[in-house]
C-alpha cells in the first residue's frame, strides 16, 4: 500500500477489507477492490467540492452564498389579520 494509504484515517477499514477480500478468488477481489476505490473516489470528490466552494464563498466580494432553505421555518412570508372581533354589529 502507498504512504498515503498508511496516513489515512480509514486504515482500520482497509485492514478489514483486505482480510475479507483475501479469501475471495482473484476476479472477486479485483471487482470488489475496484468498487471500493470508486466509492472512495466519489467521497473524496464530494469533500473536495465542498472545500472548494467554501474557499470561493470566503473569498467572494459578495460574501458567502446562503441557501434559502436554511431559513425555511424561520421567516414568515404570510400574515392573516382577523378584524371580526373589532367590528361593531
Amino acid at each position: 500500500m502507498s504512504e498515503l494509504h498508511q496516513l489515512s484515517p480509514l486504515d482500520a477499514m482497509w485492514d478489514c477489507l483486505d482480510a475479507e477480500l483475501d479469501s475471495l478468488p482473484l476476479e472477486g477481489t479485483v471487482i470488489n477492490r475496484s468498487a471500493c476505490l470508486q466509492s472512495n473516489s466519489d467521497i473524496l470528490k464530494s469533500c473536495a467540492e465542498v472545500l472548494l466552494q467554501d474557499t470561493r464563498d470566503r473569498n467572494s466580494l459578495l460574501g458567502p452564498i446562503v441557501s434559502t432553505d436554511l431559513f425555511a421555518g424561520l421567516v414568515r412570508t404570510t400574515m392573516h389579520l382577523h378584524l371580526d372581533d373589532l367590528i361593531d354589529s
